[in-house]
């Protein structure tokens, strides 16, 4: 991330899944799990997944304060709930849903925290908050992998149950809450949508963009 336009980067370079965890069987020897990286420094590997969220917690909350003064995008990527499921201490055997409960409610609190801090700051009305996920539930994990509801497709799919997802836009004072939308949008739309809401013309980059402004929806702009 740091060579492709941030700042900071801390967090892993791939899902757990793809690192051997929890058990590695006969590729032990080969492979010493998934490393966790502060910018292009390994820091431990195999990371200690039960630590994960507290340590992004901190580090996000960290940042926020560091630019508190300065526009600033925070991403957040999550790597609960991905298989394997995992949950800190102080959120496991908390919830009736299993491990799959547990890490969901400890990455609920984890945006809570986020939110809060930007309250705290009074920097929530000068802060657009996108809460989103990349695809639909992977169900061939079974009820480790979520559910999709009647949507048919799971993750890796192009039926609505591996594109379909909910992402939920909050900006106190500049979004009507509860407003829900059908519209389609995609993640691609993020980048035009950003522009537009800072005042920034792209006809510059004289480029045909796969990417629309989702300005007219949030704002109720016709």
């Amino acid at each position: 991330p740091t060579q492709r336009g941030f700042d900071e980067f801390y967090g892993l370079p791939y899902p757990q899944d793809e690192g051997c965890p929890p058990k590695c069987g006969e590729f032990v020897k080969d492979w010493h799990g998934v490393p966790l990286y502060d910018g292009t420094k390994i820091i431990q590997q195999p990371v200690d997944l039960s630590t994960l969220t507290p340590r992004y917690n901190d580090r996000a909350l960290k940042f926020i304060e560091k630019n508190k003064d300065n526009p600033f995008f925070l991403l957040m990527s999550y790597d609960e709930v991905h298989v394997p499921l995992f949950a800190s201490k102080s959120f496991l055997n908390t919830s009736s849903r299993g491990l799959f409960g547990d890490a969901t409610s400890e990455m609920d609190d984890s945006v809570g925290l986020i939110v809060q801090k930007l309250h705290d700051m009074n920097l929530i009305e000068n802060t657009l908050v996108i809460f989103t996920s990349d695809n639909g539930a992977w169900t061939k994990e079974k009820s480790d992998g979520g559910s999709n509801g009647l949507l048919k497709g799971q993750k890796g799919e192009t039926w609505e149950g591996g594109l379909r997802i909910p992402t939920i836009f909050y900006w106190p004072g500049k979004i009507a809450a509860g407003k829900v939308s059908t519209s389609l949008g995609s993640q691609l739309d993020f980048f035009t949508t950003f522009a537009d809401i800072a005042g920034i013309s792209l006809k510059s980059l004289n480029k045909t963009l796969d990417s629309h402004s989702l300005v007219s929806v949030l704002f109720n702009e016709t």
